[in-house]
């Protein structure tokens, strides 16, 4: 990703125990942070792919020339001399 996030002056929370805070959210729900820190809501999630379809012009002729070579090689270990 070519985004970072600027992690300086973040602070973890904890909860009574000590523990990380830490809640599971459904799409729609919103939890408030300790200490009047604010809230956060879960809006959704977007589902997203990216493809990319590229072309080799020469790996036919590439293929063609091993094939080629084996079976150069191979009939070179059945003829005798």
């Amino acid at each position: 990703s070519i985004y970072q996030l600027d992690k300086t002056n973040l602070k973890e929370f904890k909860d009574s125990d000590g523990e990380l805070f830490k809640k599971q959210l459904k799409v729609g729900d919103t939890m408030t942070l300790p200490n009047g820190a604010g809230t956060v809501t879960f809006d959704g999630v977007q589902e997203w792919a990216g493809f990319q379809v590229t072309r080799q012009p020469g790996s036919g002729w590439a293929l063609g020339g091993a094939v080629v070579a084996i079976f150069g090689l191979a009939g070179s270990l059945f003829i005798q001399r």
